[in-house]
């Protein structure tokens, strides 16, 4: 892509995965995205580059890739 996608989901329940769903996401530099409805499900976030800032609860978690934030 060209850098800037929707999340697009590659395992849910739709795929027979009930407990966790797994999405991909690539963002261009200074875009912003969000993570799919989690339900009652844990939200995870892996950046393979890169940094940014994840809002958690309406405050910013600053990080820096390669690192997994839940």
């Amino acid at each position: 892509g060209d850098g800037d996608e929707s999340p697009r989901l590659v395992a849910g329940a739709d795929h027979g995965v009930h407990r966790f769903a797994v999405a991909t996401q690539t963002l261009a530099p200074g875009a912003g995205g969000t993570l799919p409805p989690a339900g009652r499900q844990e939200r995870v976030a892996v950046a393979l580059v890169g940094s940014g800032k994840l809002l958690v609860e309406g405050e910013p978690q600053r990080f820096q890739a390669p690192c997994t934030l839940v």
